[in-house]
């Protein structure tokens, strides 16, 4: 009988000591749009930021560091049903034409299924560089004429469809920007469930 009870204590100790070290990652909960996921407390959030519902900015690297990775979510309400291969084909397709656009290069690195909270997803990651500055900003004064290295973002899109809207998660980064948070991106796709 003391065995049992020693045992019985031994189990309860190590459910307690396991729950106590659990993730301590805040957690963005947003009701209207029924979904939380968690996020590295180094981050900022920001509500509301363009179409984006929220956004994820990751910390300065250093005060020189002038582009922010970022993770927003968008959600889009589909004007009819659409299958999630279709609309991946889409998606695709809009990304490769970006080629056709003057002085931009696009380069897709990886399209593949996943799931996102249970949900069948499909992941794109791929790279954007744009040569040359835009006219109207070289014509202003803002920016110069002359951009022979070009710059490279990387992106990753994550888009699932549930009742009726698109679910979309967008990294953008720059640089080793890309590997130095990916670790954090994953954790937040990892965490994400829809209420």
């Amino acid at each position: 009988m003391k065995r049992y009870i020693f045992l019985l204590i031994l189990i309860f100790i190590v459910v307690a000591l396991s729950s106590c070290s659990g993730d301590k990652r805040p957690r963005y909960k947003n009701l209207a749009f029924e979904f939380l996921l968690k996020y590295n407390p180094s981050w900022e959030v920001k509500e509301r930021i363009s179409s984006a519902i929220v956004a994820f900015l990751a910390p300065k690297q250093n005060d020189l560091d002038f582009f922010q990775e970022t993770v927003t979510i968008t959600v889009q309400e589909l004007l009819e049903p659409i299958s999630l291969s279709k609309y991946t084909s889409a998606v695709v397709e809009q990304t490769k034409a970006m080629k056709m656009i003057k002085d931009v290069d696009v380069g897709v690195i990886e399209s593949s299924p996943l799931t996102l909270s249970g949900v069948p997803a499909h992941k794109l990651i791929y790279t954007l560089t744009q040569y040359g500055n835009p006219p109207q900003a070289v014509k202003a004064g803002i920016l110069p004429s002359v951009d022979a290295e070009g710059t490279t973002i990387k992106i990753m899109l994550v888009w699932a469809i549930r009742r009726s809207k698109v679910y979309l998660i967008t990294f953008v980064s720059q640089g080793d920007g890309y590997d130095a948070h990916l670790k954090d991106v994953e954790g937040m796709l990892q965490s994400f469930r829809f209420m």
